[in-house]
Parts: structure tokens; sequence; C-alpha cells
């Protein structure tokens, strides 16, 4: 068919017209796809942050908290939880579902995702979900392209997607570098074959996909960028409650090391120094530098060093010309802010915040609010842990996607029986509630 012949083309229907006949051809129906310009730097890949160094700016920022990395590493395990398993699903007389793990009825399929450290693989999803809301996956094909051969996880620190096609909107490559920071142009990076998270049939794109290794992204929603998610504890970076809760320790330390020295608050007017000293104003600079020293160390052994101790202090007050006073010296007392619980109330405000960030009550992690010990008890954190346990479907079944796609790819399911690919899901056991120790869901 002749270009010229084409009056109207889409990503749903070709029409043309020919001097016999009017031709429309349709394709499969497909949503519509929106894709953001290139940026300035016109790099072949989406930047990751102002400086494509977002994931890593995030780790640096959260590593010296002593909440958050905790907490977000507690998160990934809870996501792991007793682990990925696969099996059916079954119906009881009252229609209630029923999970059914196949280890032993299948066991070929668990011994060969085990030569692929398929549980190294979660481990790894998990902590990247966790941090960021985000992971990306490799799938190997095998030499023939017909099976899903093992599956690498590949951190998000390491991950840039390529721009996509300007024509069908579609990401077809990612980067993959462990060196951005020290590579910025990406020269080390390896190109490798993209399959878009939107597609319709993921494991038919497989399929179709000519290349033996490629990548998908599995992300959680985002409400505010499109290629990268942001995870929402961010918010707490950001607004800079991360930043105040990591100064209180250094503002602690510096007056813990000088408590025992700094005793006395010294103040001194300029027009006392003038009067001491008149000609200090025709002096030089290193001249002024030499009386001011000199000064200073009259003071602090006449008047505030520590064997003066308990002696007394006075206000010098001396009068000009006119009988006017001119104010002296004043020496205060300083109080031990240390002992009047100083920062405590500070840094539990920003513990709050922090614990809020990540959705994460302090009992789950064994501390009260502010760094305390009180946490409450047995009960109580039993039940928040079952409460934030009770929230995690939404990410694991993103943790489980690959290996559903893996086993629809390779054909270890049929379509009247599925497998079903589940965590196992351990309760904590409380009082009123010791019959479900362990149920799988």
């Amino acid at each position: 068919m002749a270009e010229k012949n084409i009056v109207h083309n889409d990503q749903h229907t070709v029409l043309a017209v020919t001097s016999s006949a009017v031709i429309r051809i349709t394709t499969d129906q497909s949503p519509t796809v929106t894709q953001e310009k290139k940026t300035g730097n016109r790099k072949p890949w989406v930047p990751c942050g102002t400086n494509n160094l977002l994931p890593q700016e995030i780790a640096e920022d959260v590593r010296p908290s002593t909440i958050l990395p905790t907490a977000l590493g507690k998160t990934a395990r809870m996501f792991y939880s007793g682990g990925l398993i696969y099996g059916k699903l079954n119906y009881d007389e009252n229609g209630e579902e029923k999970f059914m793990p196949l280890l032993k009825e299948r066991p070929e399929i668990l011994r060969f995702l085990r030569k692929g450290r398929f549980e190294k693989n979660v481990r790894d999803a998990s902590l990247n979900l966790s941090w960021y809301d985000i992971y990306f996956v490799e799938f190997i094909k095998s030499n023939d392209g017909s099976k899903i051969a093992r599956l690498k996880v590949h951190p998000f620190r390491e991950c840039r997607i390529a721009w996509p096609n300007e024509r069908t909107g579609r990401i077809e490559f990612v980067y993959i570098n462990a060196n951005w920071k020290n590579d910025p142009n990406g020269l080390l990076a390896k190109k490798v074959a993209f399959i878009d998270e939107d597609v319709f049939d993921p494991v038919e794109a497989l399929r179709k996909n000519k290349a033996k290794n490629i990548v998908m992204a599995f992300s959680m929603p985002s409400i505010d960028t499109k290629y990268y998610p942001l995870a929402s504890w961010d918010s707490v970076r950001k607004s800079g409650w991360l930043k105040f809760s990591l100064q209180i320790p250094t503002f602690k330390e510096a007056v813990m090391k000088h408590q025992t020295t700094l005793k006395y608050q010294v103040d001194v007017s300029i027009e006392y120094f003038l009067w001491r000293y008149p000609t200090y104003k025709e002096k030089t600079e290193k001249e002024q530098t030499a009386i001011r020293q000199k000064f200073i160390n009259e003071l602090d052994e006449n008047i505030v060093g520590p064997e003066k101790a308990g002696k007394m202090l006075m206000n010098i007050v001396h009068r000009d010309q006119q009988g006017n006073a001119i104010p002296g010296i004043t020496i205060t007392a300083i109080e031990d802010k240390l002992k009047d619980g100083i920062y405590i109330e500070d840094s539990q405000e920003a513990s709050s915040h922090l614990y809020a960030a990540i959705d994460m009550d302090p009992a789950i992690i064994g501390t009260g609010k502010g760094g305390g010990m009180d946490a409450g008890s047995g009960s109580n954190k039993g039940v928040a842990q079952n409460i934030k346990t009770l929230q995690l479907r939404p990410y694991q079944d993103l943790l489980a996607e690959p290996y559903r796609m893996m086993s629809e790819y390779n054909e270890w399911e049929t379509p009247e029986e599925p497998i079903i690919w589940r965590f196992r899901i351990s309760f904590m056991q409380t009082e009123s509630n010791r019959q479900n120790v362990s149920k799988n869901t």
C-alpha cells in the first residue's frame, strides 16, 4: 500500500483510499499511552533525580539514622515473612479460599528455582521495594528461548530506564550500571531489552521479544512521578525532620563534651573595652588581636578560672565624664542543660515523624518513641505486628509477580489449574488468639 494513499494512521486504525476502494486496517485495542519529553541533557536514559543519583542520595541521607534503616530492613523482612511458596487454591463448603502448597507435589519446580537462588532474589527485591517502592528483574531465557532459565534482581541504584519510543510511547531498553556516580556518561552501562510494565500481556511480550535477556520493573503506583516512584516515607527526608533528628546527637555530644569546663557566659560591652584600651581603634588588626587575647587571658585567670568557683562575682560599671554608667562585664552562670533534659522533647517529636512516615509502630522495633525503653506490653507488640502484617498483601503480590510470569512462560501450570504464588504469613501469638500462631494465605 503506497504511503500517499494513507489518510489516517494511529495506534488503533490505518485508513487508506485507493482508486477503487477505502481500506481500513484495525489493530488490537490498547490504552492511551502518554510520555514525557526528553530533558535537556539528551542522555538516552531518563535521569533519576537532578543528577541521576537519587537512590544513592536517599541511602546516604538515611544511613546515619538510628530508626529508618532498621525500620526499612524490618519492613523488608516482613515482606519476605515465612518465604515465597507456590500452590493452588481450593474452597471449603462455605466458599472460603484455602491455599494448598504444592511443594511436595511439584518438587522439580523448587529444585529448578533454587539453582538460581530464588530466595536471595526475593530478599533483594524485598529490600529494594521497602526502600524505594521499585525493583528490577532480569528474565534470562534458555538458549532456544522456550523457557525462562533464571531470574536476576537488579538494585534500583543501578538501573535507569531509556526514554520511551517516540512513536509507540513504550520503554524498550534499560541501562544497568554499578558506577553511575563515577561514570555519569554511562560509558560502562549495559543496554538491555526492557518490557514496559503497562504492557497488556507481559508473558506474551516476553515470548515475542527476541532478546535473551529482558528486564522489567515492578513498582508501586506513584502519585506524582511517571518513571521512577518516590516512596511515601521519603516525605520525612524532604520535610527536614530526618535532618533535624540527625542534628540532635551532635548537639548533645557538644554539650556533654563541654559541660565540665564551660561554667560561665561573659558579656563585655564595646564601651567598656574602649574605655579600658583608649587607643584600641588606632591599633592595627594584628595589635587589636593581641589586645583581645591578653584581655581574655586576664579575665579567665582573675575572674572566671576554675579555682574561683564559689567566690563573689561582680558586674563592673564605669561612668563617663557626664556621670552616665558605661556597661562593663556581665558574668552569668551557665545551667547544666543535660541535667534539665535538653533536646529530649525534640528527639521524641522527630522520632514520631520518622515512625509515622514509614507507617511503623515503634513497638514493632522494640522501643518507645524518642528512644525510650518503654514500648508497651507484649500484647501491644503482637497487635502492632499483626496490623502491619495485614497491610503487606499489595507488596507481596508485587514480589510474587515475576514468578507467576515464569510459571506461565515455562508452562508449569495449565489454564485449568494455575499455580498461585503466596508468602507464608506468620502472625504473632497473643493471649486472645493463641490458636492462630501461623497460617498460610
